[in-house]
């Protein structure tokens, strides 16, 4: 059964830890921002690098090593693995006191071995399409395993590092442009190797080079993490789950956050069919695949110039109407692509890919922030800190739309794709994401969000 408590306010938590309350008020320096959100690029360069699995194993118009129903399957079984093992090891770097501390450990036992288990999956092992399958299935849910392992413990150092709402969403600003800033120079870079004969395996054996680096920087720089005294964790998992469940407040706004997840990846996952298809119809795997890195780099480009709109807007109108309005935007981005006309201009493309970059601010930028606040609302109602565990059921539930979005393009590509109505096949899918977005936006106007409970 879950600790039934009265709910204390701010000032009988803070006499709970003294230590907590001379500093709660402190702001992480800019140095430690800075080195912080180097592991930022470990969190999201390979999420968005997984797009060119498509053009690997199941390209539009080339041999299919893995036919898109089989990928999407892998796929979604490589996530369902990561959603099982978020809970766990949220709530094990939740109880662990180590002597490095409760989250460090974690990135420094599972960075190699993940840049490893990512690099493989860009390297097919025959022309046997069920033994690519298999192989891709079991690498992809290793790699899934380990990104948990690592990604989580490290995302819940945020509320830990740094303790009040306006502090933290200067970091997540940040950590944007270190999410932002490698992400379109990784992404041009790759359409200009492809362009000129790398393979995807040896650019992924780069990106994995990376990965590690990223993940080392505040693996170093962040000794301990020295700015909060914490308030031991008494909850067994069962009740530790249950009792995250009960908070109405997470509760609604993960709700919402499942449907901008679903939209986002989807189209994403559908990128170089779309690219292949719409963007550049008649052209080759290695030129739609090339192209579709610089349609992501632009998106970046835009989403990196209006992170500043995206921290005034949420500090004039609140976190929550700056998500509902720029989840909007993203919503009436997607829907513009798919009308655009088909072999567009750039003078007509660059704009719509500017719309999806200010809307994408939204879930880049101010998910983690607001899901902070919501921590602060639990630890007012009781008495304990417990990020890893927030951190990881939302690692859980945002897994299901992920792994459901890679399901649905390999199946819908399967199912529903013939040389003859090419185009409106693959333009339903940015119309699904838009949909998807807009139904986030509905749900999320529900979230009873406390901002700025500390701070």
């Amino acid at each position: 059964m879950v600790v039934s408590e009265p709910v204390p306010d701010k000032e009988s938590v803070n006499k709970r830890n003294p230590a907590k309350s001379s500093t709660v008020s402190g702001s992480l320096p800019m140095k430690l921002k800075i080195l912080y959100s180097f592991g930022q690029m470990g969190v999201n360069i390979p999420t968005y690098f997984f797009v060119y699995l498509w053009a690997i194993y199941s390209p539009h118009g080339g041999t299919q090593l893995i036919p898109p129903a089989l990928l999407g399957t892998a796929f979604g079984v490589g996530v369902i693995v990561q959603a099982i093992a978020n809970p766990f090891i949220g709530n094990l770097s939740d109880k662990l006191k180590w002597k490095m501390g409760r989250r460090r450990p974690f990135i420094l036992i599972g960075a190699i071995p993940l840049a490893i288990s990512f690099m493989l999956l860009f390297r097919p092992i025959s022309q046997n399409q069920f033994s690519n399958f298999v192989y891709v299935a079991a690498d992809f849910a290793l790699f899934n395993f380990l990104y948990t392992f690592v990604v989580l413990p490290y995302l819940a150092m945020i509320p830990e590092i740094s303790l009040n709402s306006d502090d933290r969403v200067k970091l997540l600003s940040v950590s944007s442009y270190f999410n932002v800033f490698p992400t379109i120079l990784i992404l041009f870079l790759t359409g200009i190797l492809l362009e000129k004969g790398y393979s995807f395996f040896v650019i992924g054996a780069g990106v994995s080079i990376l990965i590690v680096i990223s993940f080392f920087v505040p693996l170093v720089a962040i000794r301990r993490e020295r700015f909060q005294s914490l308030s031991p964790q008494s909850f067994k998992l069962p009740e530790a789950i249950s009792s995250t469940f009960k908070n109405r407040t997470f509760l609604i706004y993960v709700s919402s956050y499942v449907f901008i997840i679903f939209g986002m990846y989807a189209f994403v996952n559908a990128l170089t069919y779309y690219t292949g298809i719409v963007i550049l119809p008649g052209s080759s795997v290695q030129a739609y695949s090339s192209f579709s890195s610089y349609i992501l780099a632009i998106v970046f480009i835009f989403l990196a110039i209006f992170s500043v709109v995206t921290m005034k807007l949420s500090k004039k109108l609140t976190k929550k109407r700056a998500m509902i309005i720029l989840s909007s935007i993203l919503a009436l981005g997607m829907l513009l692509l798919g009308i655009i006309p088909s072999n567009p201009s750039m003078e007509l493309l660059i704009p719509m890919l500017a719309i999806v970059g200010l809307g994408a601010t939204a879930p880049i930028i101010l998910t983690y922030a607001v899901l902070s606040d919501i921590i602060d609302e639990d630890e007012i109602r009781t008495g304990y800190r417990r990020e890893g565990m927030y951190f990881g059921i939302q690692g859980l539930i945002e897994r299901v739309p992920y792994a459901l979005s890679g399901m649905f393009v390999g199946w819908y590509y399967s199912a529903f794709y013939l040389p003859t109505s090419s185009q409106m096949t693959i333009r339903y899918i940015p119309f699904i994401a838009a949909f998807s977005t807009v139904i986030m936006v509905v749900i999320f106007t529900r979230v009873p969000l406390k901002e700025k409970l500390k701070g």
